[in-house]
């Protein structure tokens, strides 16, 4: 009896045993799940917030992909007494009265007027790949002398999307379309279009890391735009289209296009803009291109790919990238 009783002990200690452990391992897949969702929001947040910084923080000329470019992510909304490099001197003046920081709205409001206010009425303008609202196409301007069977399109950054480069060498333009993300090598993909797996950047660089995961970790070659002509034996020649979709490295290539004073022999320029919340630099930066290069704004979308967002009731609602076409205005007789 004592046995039976002893064996029924062991029996149920051993069922209570094995389901409390159970119920550990379920508490523990549980709460490995729940591990795994918080970890997995953590690094969405993270992930965010870096392309956010990389989208928005807006740097300063010079600045490359290094660790050092960090330090100006505050720099960029500040405005009190600063000295703005093509402003005039009443402006400068006026900036530094209010001895304050001008708000990220304040900033959105003085960008968005200045970026999208046309100054020339495009006369022949045509939309070449994606018809709008899609993406991928862009807008170019006849005005400038883009003769069918003798022009030349730089256009950087394609990712999967060819319909640009395609219609453009279906005009009759000899087009060299670069990425170092989209997975291909350098090769001729058609009797007009040369492929090359380089990126545009403000510096020659043979191990450029990528800024998003998307492109994954392998470092890629990058080319400054006058290296890029000297290596296709471009440098006496124009460009009828120069189009730029680079993911906010615009905003490191602009500066150095003006540095390098190349922009003479470019008759147009399409690009995306990754603004943010809006920057006095990058507004004193077009207005350089603008004023001192003779560049006139044509044409302004939003993309409408992007997220909205609001900046206030100066600028209001906008999508966070502009795409814009400008015009070199020293070859508009040039038809």
């Amino acid at each position: 009896m004592m046995a039976v009783r002893c064996k029924n002990v062991v029996i149920t200690l051993v069922v209570i045993s094995a389901v409390f452990s159970i119920l550990l391992y379920l508490n523990d897949k549980k709460y490995r799940r729940l591990q795994g969702v918080i970890s997995g929001f953590k690094q969405t947040m993270e992930r965010q917030r870096q392309e956010y910084k990389l989208l928005y923080q807006m740097s300063e000329p010079g600045i490359t992909n290094s660790s050092n470019h960090d330090k100006h992510e505050s720099d960029e909304i500040k405005s009190s007494n600063k000295k703005i490099p093509g402003r005039t001197k009443d402006e400068n003046e006026a900036n530094g009265k209010s001895n304050r920081t001008m708000t990220p709205e304040e900033i959105s409001a003085l960008f968005f007027n200045s970026m999208t206010n046309i100054t020339y009425q495009c006369q022949e303008g045509r939309r070449m790949g994606h018809p709008l609202p899609l993406d991928g196409g862009w807008n170019i301007c006849l005005d400038v002398g883009v003769k069918q069977n003798a022009c030349i399109v730089y256009s950087f950054g394609i990712a999967g999307d060819w319909s640009f480069d395609d219609d453009m060498a279906e005009y009759g333009c000899d087009v060299y379309s670069f990425d170092p993300f989209n997975g291909l090598e350098k090769h001729k993909r058609s009797a007009r279009i040369w492929f090359y797996d380089i990126g545009l950047l403000d510096k020659d660089d043979d191990h450029v890391a990528p800024k998003f995961p998307k492109d994954g970790n392998k470092p890629v070659k990058c080319r400054t735009l006058s290296s890029i002509k000297k290596m296709l034996h471009h440098e006496e020649k124009n460009i009828d289209v120069l189009k730029m979709d680079i993911d906010s490295d615009e905003l490191k290539v602009v500066p150095q296009l003006l540095k390098d004073d190349v922009l003479g022999n470019i008759k147009q320029l399409d690009l995306e803009v990754h603004p943010g919340k809006g920057s006095l630099w990058i507004s004193d930066m077009f207005k350089t291109l603008k004023q001192e290069f003779g560049f006139k704004l044509w044409f302004v979308n939003e993309n409408k790919y992007s997220p909205l967002q609001d900046y206030g009731p100066n600028a209001g609602v906008h999508h966070r990238l502009l795409e814009l076409a400008f015009v070199n205005t020293k070859f508009l007789s040039k038809k």
